[in-house]
């Protein structure tokens, strides 16, 4: 992925404030100006986003998602009679996860088979 599209794929999936913005613009200017090779560049912007961890806020607000999707599941089983063969519950390690590895941070969880729901985390707040 090139400096452009990345630097939009911040702002389209980030709340970023102006002075965050430029911030992010200048370190992608500064890394494209100092690697100029283009698989270096990448593993540079790893490193750089691999360091997400979650805020006490977010802590909370990923704790309190699980038990949502603990009580829906169980809500979708007694009532659906949805099945639970291919799918687990997230845990706060799997979010992270996905966080660190660049998925989409709006990403529908598995409840039951046929069940998800979606975690919204907010960078700065949930995430940093």
């Amino acid at each position: 992925m090139d400096r452009e599209t990345f630097y939009q794929y911040i702002l389209d999936n980030f709340t970023l404030s102006g002075g965050e913005q430029r911030m992010v613009d200048t370190i992608l200017q500064f890394i494209e100006s100092h690697y100029y090779d283009y698989d270096k560049q990448q593993e540079i912007l790893r490193e750089l986003l691999c360091d997400i961890d979650l805020t006490e806020e977010g802590k909370r607000e990923v704790q309190s998602f699980i038990t949502e999707c603990k009580t829906k599941r169980n809500e979708v089983l007694d009532n659906a009679g949805d099945t639970i063969k291919h799918t687990t519950i997230p845990t706060q390690k799997e979010i992270l996860n996905d966080l660190n590895s660049q998925e989409d941070v709006d990403e529908c969880w598995g409840v039951t088979d046929n069940y998800g729901m979606k975690i919204f985390l907010e960078y700065g707040i949930h995430f940093i």
